[in-house]
C-alpha cells in the first residue's frame, strides 16, 4: 500500500517528466524553423536508431 508521501513523489515525478517532454518537443520545433535566409538546416537522420535530428549552423 502506498503512503501519501510515495503518492506525492510519483505525482511530482510525473509532472517533471511531462514538462521535460514538452520542452524537448518545443526545442525540436525551434530547430525546424528556417533561418534568416529562409533555408532549413535541420534534417532527420533515418539511419540513426534514436531518430535524432542533426542541425548545422550557418
Amino acid at each position: 500500500m502506498q503512503t501519501e508521501r510515495q503518492k506525492a513523489k510519483r505525482e511530482i515525478l510525473t509532472l517533471l517528466l511531462k514538462n521535460s517532454r514538452v520542452q524537448k518537443f518545443a526545442e525540436d520545433y525551434r530547430r525546424l524553423e528556417p533561418g534568416v535566409d529562409g533555408k532549413i538546416r535541420t534534417v532527420m537522420r533515418p539511419l540513426a536508431w534514436t531518430g535524432r535530428m542533426v542541425h548545422r549552423g550557418t
